[in-house]
């Protein structure tokens, strides 16, 4: 009651009952609007391998992955099932980004150390181009959503500090 009257009063004055309404038509213009994801079959085996052996080292260096209130060692968590959930959530071209990440980690091959694997990134990424340095960090994003559900594999902040370590050591290590 209060709200038609101050409608009438006040030109422009919007009423909870136009807000909702208005609320109501926008969210329902946006549905069907929303990027396309990805498939959780639209990383090869391969690709899926280096993401885990990635995710393996990134849950327990500089230090073990929190576990954000989820049961179990870090390194248990990480599996195709979480890298394929993960896919899904991206966007076709965040995919595409995080391929040519992957493609620039083919040296992590099985049976390099947390160290090495750490100092190759850190090195590589000195050299890097802004894209591929935000391929890298794609590819990392997507990684640690593996190790956590508590992280977004659509964002860049926690990777960017893990991408981070790895210059520093690798630049620490270097001299």
């Amino acid at each position: 009651m209060r709200d038609e009257y101050l409608a009438r009063r006040q030109p422009g004055y919007v009423t909870r009952r136009s807000f909702a309404l208005l609320a109501s038509v926008a969210t329902m213009s946006l549905v069907g609007t929303a990027p396309a994801t990805a498939t959780t079959s639209a990383l090869t085996q391969d690709e899926v391998s280096l993401i885990l052996r990635l995710a393996n080292v990134i849950a327990t260096t500089p230090v073990p992955f929190p576990s954000f209130g989820e049961p179990g060692d870090p390194r248990a968590r990480v599996t195709a099932t979480r890298v394929g959930r993960g896919t899904a959530l991206l966007p076709a071209e965040r995919l595409q980004n995080a391929k040519h990440g992957i493609a620039n980690l083919t040296a992590l091959t099985p049976g390099l150390t947390a160290e090495d694997v750490v100092t190759l990134i850190g090195t590589h990424l000195k050299a890097a181009t802004a894209a591929t340095r935000s391929a890298l960090c794609t590819t990392v994003a997507l990684a640690i959503a593996t190790v956590s559900n508590h992280f977004d594999p659509r964002s860049d902040t926690a990777a960017e500090l893990w991408l981070g370590f790895t210059e520093r050591y690798a630049a620490r290590s270097a001299g």
